[in-house]
């Protein structure tokens, strides 16, 4: 198997890139630059758990694709996978450009094929700080347990306890058996032989005792067919005997039934002339009293109006009171001309009363000045200088026009009041007759619409009178009135019913004649019914009828009892089947039980034998395997080390490693740390050419806990690898020795 190359499309930091493996690859540049993200993505192709790998997503994206191209046994694979923020992964393997796996899980399978994915994370795939952990296990405790499920030797140990397990189960399984062979006795598959032996000649007897009597079922079903056919003959003459009575019994119920009813249409179709005679006379009535649901009507109406025309009686009353109200009115502008007056001379009341107000206030302002003056100061009115005697007189001038302004203040206010009382009567008044003034408009339209009124109802009440005396009304009383309309309303209701059972006379005569018809028919009919209900009498037998039937019962019983006996020799016959298939059940399964307890007792004897000979095979392989490793990185460890001083390298019984030398004997921690840098890479690559199916190694960050001499050290003994095999590395720290053929610089990525 051999990597060719690597597609990755938004992975890690790296939206889209293309890296070569064919030849190995050395990926250098500093931290932060994905250079371990490339190792991941190689390791992404073969996990089996995808989930762990979506922190790879390219961030602002929502998924990323890897594509992973190799040859194993001249045929080219690519693997592609693709993860998803929210969506299940996919994958896909295509073989020769033919698609083999469409699914993770299929995927997967054919890679743990090629590469399992133990080993690639085991043996492999080197976590930075990783490289020297293998062989410093060895030296821990279970470091032997982690080499022995490398070579696989702990797969022998599980095999012995299954073996250990399966022995005990066989132990179990046999001791039930054997029990279970306890319950038959010595010589069961004779006795069995013997009892189907017997069981067949049981069946052949029953069987020639059945043939007999179906022989007999047959000869009596052919005897109870004949008895079957008379039977069935008589009962045919009796049941057409019960039809031909029933439809005589019903063609008479139906003669007498029409006949009744010819007798009623006959005697409709004589009241029908009776009711023609008395239409005419009732017409005649008629005509004289047509005239009088109109009397009625126009009555009504007289009367209706007459009772409307006392609702309009007092509007000569509303006349007068409407007069009244024009002339009350006829003052509202001689009111509304005074109170505009009132109004004026009260605004000017407060005009001067807010002037005298505003004088006070000055005054008793310039009063409290005075009162602050000093003499020699000039004098705010007429600017002379003041004196005491000047002050006094000012303070009596101001007081005094002080007490004037409040006597006219007095005298102003009362007069306000007077006529602020006068414009309140004037208010009053005139709202008032603003009211009556409405109710005058409304008046007036209610007393309008009255003598309208009264003057249409006197017209109609003489136009009704009118039409009273030219109908004929010639002053009847009302209920003479209402008799004659009940009576004309009484008369035309029997004239429509009389003409209605008129009309009907083409339908009864119509009748009439289906009916004699029918009479006519049936009566033809009942005759010829009677006659083949005499010759079917003649013929009928019942006295016969009863013999042959129970003839019939007495051979259906005698068939009923051979089939019992048929069905109980079935039963036998069945019951025999039956313990001939318990019985060969019972020999095959004593049989099977002999050849089991047989089979397991040399199964036992063989996994006994096997479980004494595992400790020697797995000690044998355990030799074989450190043997082939011994040699495998002694030889690898030379051609990395390269010092004449070092022969060998061997390991204990605990896996512990020896490396034999001219100066005497080493163990790990004495070597320094370039050397045991090399032994790690040297046992790494002897264990994978020992289990890997691929000569591929893989390291993430190598040279991180070395110095620049033990670098170069290392760089050297890796150089020497990726001859003879696939080595792919990661490193942030120029190494000068290393050099392998091709190389990726994220630097500037």
């Amino acid at each position: 198997m051999k990597l060719l190359d690597l597609e990755l499309e938004n992975w890690s930091v790296h939206s889209y890139l293309e890296v070569p493996l064919a030849n190995g690859l050395q990926i250098e540049g500093r931290n932060g630059t994905g250079k371990s993200s490339i190792l991941e993505a190689i390791r992404f192709i073969f996990a089996r758990d995808a989930r762990k790998y979506k922190r790879r997503i390219k961030h602002g994206t929502r998924g990323c694709t890897v594509k992973l191209r190799f040859l194993k046994d001249g045929d080219e694979y690519l693997v592609e996978k693709k993860l998803h923020l929210k969506r299940q992964s996919t994958a896909k393997i295509l073989m020769d450009s033919r698609v083999i796996a469409d699914s993770p899980m299929s995927a997967y399978k054919i890679l743990q094929d090629i590469l399992p994915e133990n080993i690639f994370d085991k043996l492999v795939y080197v976590p930075q700080g990783a490289l020297i952990e293998l062989i410093d296990d060895l030296g821990l405790k279970g470091g032997r347990e982690k080499l022995d499920s490398l070579l696989g030797l702990d797969k022998f140990e599980n095999v012995d306890k299954g073996i250990k397990q399966e022995l005990s189960e066989i132990r179990g399984k046999l001791d039930i058996l054997e029990k279970e062979i306890m319950k038959y006795p010595n010589n069961a598959d004779r006795e069995f032989k013997d009892v189907l032996d017997r069981l067949k000649r049981e069946v052949k007897e029953i069987n020639a005792k059945r043939d007999k009597m179906k022989k007999e079922w047959g000869r009596l079903e052919t005897k109870l067919e004949n008895i079957e056919s008379r039977v069935r003959r008589m009962e045919i003459m009796a049941k057409t005997r019960d039809e031909l009575k029933d439809k005589v019994n019903r063609l008479e119920s139906a003669i007498i039934e029409k006949r009744s009813e010819l007798r009623s249409v006959q005697e409709n179709l004589q009241s029908i002339e009776e009711k023609a005679k008395s239409i005419e006379k009732l017409r005649v009535r008629e005509k004289k009293l047509k005239n009088y649901p109109k009397v009625r009507k126009l009555l009504s109406d007289l009367r209706m109006n007459e009772e409307k025309l006392k609702e309009v009686a007092d509007v000569e009353r509303e006349q007068n009171e409407l007069t009244r109200i024009l002339d009350s009115i006829r003052r509202i502008p001689d009111l509304e001309r005074e109170k505009s007056r009132l109004e004026e001379i009260i605004d000017e009341l407060k005009e001067k009363l807010a002037v005298d107000k505003k004088t006070i206030d000055r005054l008793e302002e310039y009063l409290r000045g005075l009162d602050g003056l000093d003499e020699g100061a000039r004098c705010p009115r007429c600017g002379q200088r003041i004196t005491g005697k000047h002050i006094a007189m000012e303070q009596e001038n101001a007081i005094s026009k002080i007490e004037s302004t409040k006597k006219r203040i007095a005298m102003n206010s009362k007069s306000m009041e007077k006529f602020l009382s006068m414009l309140e009567k004037n208010v009053e008044e005139l709202e008032k007759l603003r009211g009556e003034k409405v109710r005058s408009n409304e008046l007036k339209e209610n007393v309008d619409k009255k003598l309208k009124y009264r003057s249409e109802i006197e017209q109609r009440i003489g136009k009704l009178k009118s039409e009273l005396y030219s109908v004929g009304y010639r002053n009847e009383s009302e209920k003479i009135i209402d008799e004659y309309v009940n009576e004309l309303n009484s008369i035309g209701g029997r004239i429509d019913v009389f003409s209605e059972e008129i009309k009907k006379r083409p339908q009864y005569l119509k009748i009439q004649t289906e009916i004699e018809k029918f009479l006519s028919e049936k009566t033809g009919e009942l005759k010829i019914f009677h006659d083949k209900l005499g010759k079917i009498e003649m013929e009928y037998d019942e006295c016969l009828l009863d013999g042959l039937r129970a003839e019939y019962n007495r051979i259906q019983r005698e068939i009923y009892e051979i089939q019992n006996r048929i069905n109980k020799y079935n039963m036998k016959i069945e019951n025999n089947k039956k313990e001939v298939i318990e019985t060969k059940s019972k020999l095959e399964n004593f049989l099977e039980i002999k050849n089991q307890i047989k089979e397991m007792g040399g199964e036992m004897n063989l996994l006994i034998e096997a479980r004494r000979l595992f400790p020697e095979i797995v000690k044998y392989l355990r030799e074989k395997f450190i043997a082939q490793l011994s040699s495998q990185l002694t030889y690898y460890f030379k051609r990395i080390n390269q010092n004449p001083k070092y022969r060998d390298i061997s390991f204990n019984k605990e896996y512990e490693i020896k490396i034999n030398s001219t100066e005497g004997e080493f163990r790990i921690y004495q070597l320094s740390g370039g050397e045991k840098a090399q032994l790690a890479v040297a046992f790494r690559i002897a264990l994978i050419r020992l289990l890997s199916p691929i000569k591929l190694l893989i390291l993430d960050e190598p040279f991180g806990n070395l110095d620049k001499e033990h670098r170069e050290i290392l760089g050297d003994a890796l150089n020497k690898i990726a001859m003879d095999g696939q080595l792919i590395l990661v490193t942030h720290v120029a190494v000068d020795s290393l050099n392998l053929a091709e190389k990726l610089d994220l630097g500037g990525y």
